[in-house]
């Protein structure tokens, strides 16, 4: 379920602190897929920390290709084992229509979700996924893609994850660049290194296990790769002028860099496990 895309999102110069990312679709498809989203059913004590409902609309809203029904128009808030009436759904206009539930069992977690062709008037398919509290987003993301997939034909992008650089502003001489790891929503950042140095090209491993990135270390520029799962940091190359634009190669084995370290910018390859 976690899937990674290579994508990198540049300085987000001046940004203040605490800020999180915040990604807009301004403009999407001229007849966008209606699709209701009814609120999760809770069939246990206590609640959770993530809307489930909420979530997967808001990514397929952000894709550019749906449009959601809004809570308040729904005439009914079914569960996945109630009966669904596709009339009350073609009233309001929704052509599609999800409906789950969420429950605590001895195991963790169990979330039900089905997605219904309202005009069809039938169950395009339904899920049991097994999980816990903390996996909620992981899940709703999950979800997100299965609804993509099905009803426009492509591969959802909503487990991946975005890996971007801010920059934190406070004078001129006091700033902070942070490398930061989120879902594609920007949701649950996590910062993997921060430096008073601008920090340029992250580039991710082809499994996702690790990020290359150029950085200053004592004035100095340098090429690191870090694994996300330990925070381990492995030096590549810090040779006088420059280093920069690392890339690895599909085995994950070796980066590709440029380096000026002859006095003109040339490629070179390093191995990661030999360090030549």
């Amino acid at each position: 379920m976690r899937l990674f895309i290579w994508l990198v999102m540049a300085f987000m110069l001046a940004m203040p602190a605490r800020a999180e990312l915040v990604i807009e679709i301004t403009r999407g498809v001229e007849n966008p897929i209606k699709i209701a989203v009814v609120p999760f059913r809770v069939k246990s004590a206590g609640a959770f920390d993530v809307d489930l409902a909420r979530l997967i609309e808001s990514n397929l809203e952000r894709s550019g290709q749906f449009v959601r029904v809004r809570r308040d128009t729904m005439l009914s808030l079914p569960g996945p084992e109630d009966q669904i009436f596709y009339r009350d759904w073609r009233a309001i206009d929704s052509e599609y229509t999800v409906v789950g539930s969420l429950e605590r069992d001895t195991d963790g977690l169990l979330v039900r979700f089905g997605l219904h062709d309202v005009y069809g008037e039938r169950v395009l398919f339904a899920e049991r996924i097994p999980g816990s509290s903390d996996s909620l987003r992981d899940i709703g993301h999950y979800i997100s893609d299965r609804i993509y997939e099905a009803l426009t034909g492509l591969k959802g992008i909503f487990s991946t994850r975005l890996l971007y650089v801010s920059a934190e502003r406070r004078s001129e001489k006091d700033q902070t660049f942070k490398l930061i790891l989120s879902d594609a929503d920007g949701g649950r950042p996590q910062t993997i290194f921060q430096s008073s140095e601008p920090i340029l090209s992250p580039a991710w491993s082809p499994d996702g296990s690790r990020v290359a990135y150029m950085s200053f270390r004592g004035k100095r520029a340098g090429i690191y790769v870090q694994t996300l799962a330990t925070g381990e940091v492995q030096k590549v190359s810090d040779f006088p002028g420059l280093n920069s634009a690392p890339s690895f190669s599909p085995d994950g084995r070796k980066l590709v860099l440029t380096l000026s370290r002859d006095g003109n910018p040339e490629l070179y390859v390093a191995n990661l496990r030999t360090g030549q």
